[in-house]
């Protein structure tokens, strides 16, 4: 982005636009304040304009939100005489601060593909976790870790952190004595340099990795991994499904671990993950492979499943009888009941008029999503679905009499699997 990466701005100070309340308020004035800081220089921010917050306590969290985000001015438009007495009564507490003018927040970034696992959010010592538009995604490692790369002219770094309790964990890299490790606000982390990994303790904030471009694996995660393909391997042996494909792939990659890790880990997950699907664990469908669709036009982002979605953005509207729609089939020798999954990016003046039809049950799409991730994706837990043996059809729809015909599909998921959403990580176990 030119206006994050520009070491000179033009100006000396940058606007804050909040809209909705909570989380949503946060997320939205937060990318001014990673811009500010990605200048590397100081300048000012002012909070511009304020939409949604709610009611005056909504107001009043988001004010103090962007006073820790290093806000230094408000202009807002009010809509009453309420509005005009609680913004006054805010004021008043402002002017009573002055600790206010010295508040100065420092970043740990995060590009937004990587939104889910890392969000928005105040992190010990005075550093607050921001978005920025830099290249960069998460590394999926299955349970127990997190860990996204960052990559730009104002940060390029690997972060990594443990979703439960903090432990002493082996990571295993290709070139270790090249590595530097500090917490998230930069102190220098212990660790054990060996001839092929590097021992530290990891907690559930995380810590900063710089050095080279690899990608280090957590030797438990690596373990983990290959217990569960041979878990898998044996079950699909005893169901006679062949996964010969994906098998040869997994342990081509295994042998070549030692040589990179981090490469032959990315590729063991992606022939694991095919070995779930190839036993019907579970039946993750892309989105942008409809099997008939007038949406039209594909999305690719980083941030969503294969970093593709399908696209509807259009004025004209679309034939009365039909409407816009994605369908997709599947064959099942086995139905089970599943929770059935979309996800993707709905504007809210859209979702009244989706219309989801599995096989003869009717859905709509939830007013609130389940969880988010990349920029403005999310999860919406559809309900519970029974597929018939054979072969069944799976329709999204917007119905014509939308006001904008716009949106992003990135992913169907039926699963009798238990699944927690976490960005675009499959369903685990089979």
């Amino acid at each position: 982005s030119p206006i994050y990466d520009s070491p000179k701005p033009s100006g000396d100070g940058i606007g804050m636009r909040a809209n909705g309340s909570g989380n949503d308020a946060t997320q939205s004035i937060a990318v001014a304040t990673s811009t500010l800081l990605a200048w590397q220089n100081r300048g000012w921010q002012i909070m511009t304009s304020a939409q949604n917050y709610g009611d005056k306590q909504g107001l009043q969290n988001l004010i103090s939100d962007s006073i820790a985000l290093g806000a230094k001015g408000w202009f807002l438009p009010l809509s009453d005489a309420n509005d005009f007495l609680s913004f006054k009564e805010i004021a008043d507490q402002i002017r009573q601060d002055s600790s206010i003018g010295s508040i100065s927040p420092r970043p740990l970034f995060y590009p937004q593909n990587a939104r889910f696992p890392a969000d928005t959010m105040r992190l010990p010592s005075g550093y607050w976790w921001l978005p920025t538009p830099a290249a960069g995604n998460r590394v999926e490692y299955g349970a127990g870790y997190e860990a996204y790369r960052h990559e730009s002219p104002f940060g390029t770094f690997f972060a990594l952190w443990r979703t439960s309790q903090p432990a002493r964990i082996r990571l295993l890299c290709r070139e270790p004595s090249k590595l530097i490790f500090r917490t998230h606000d930069g102190q220098p982390v212990d660790t054990k340099v060996l001839k092929d990994s590097v021992e530290l303790n990891i907690g559930t904030i995380p810590i900063v990795m710089t050095g080279n471009n690899e990608i280090p694996v957590p030797a438990d995660a690596m373990d983990k991994l290959v217990q569960d393909y041979k878990l898998i391997s044996e079950f699909a042996r005893k169901q006679g499904i062949n996964l010969d494909d994906p098998r040869y792939f997994f342990e081509d990659a295994y042998r070549k671990a030692k040589e990179n890790p981090g490469v032959a880990f990315v590729n063991m997950m992606e022939n694991y993950r095919k070995m779930q699907m190839g036993t019907g664990a579970f039946w993750w469908k892309e989105a942008e492979l409809a099997d008939k669709s007038n949406f039209g036009d594909l999305l690719l982002s980083p941030a969503c499943s294969e970093e593709r979605a399908l696209l509807l953005s259009t004025v004209i509207s679309p034939p009365t009888n039909t409407g816009y729609f994605a369908e997709y089939k599947f064959r099942t020798d086995n139905p089970q009941d599943s929770d059935f999954w979309i996800a993707g990016n709905f504007p809210e003046t859209v979702k009244p008029f989706i219309e989801i039809q599995a096989g003869n049950q009717k859905f709509l799409l939830p007013e609130r999503a389940f969880a988010g991730y990349g920029d403005s994706f999310n999860w919406y837990k559809i309900g519970r679905f029974l597929p018939t043996k054979g072969t069944t059809t799976i329709v999204v729809r917007v119905t014509p009499n939308a006001p904008i015909f716009r949106l992003s599909l990135d992913v169907i998921l039926l699963t009798p699997i238990s699944f927690r959403p976490s960005g675009i990580s499959m369903p685990s176990g089979y």
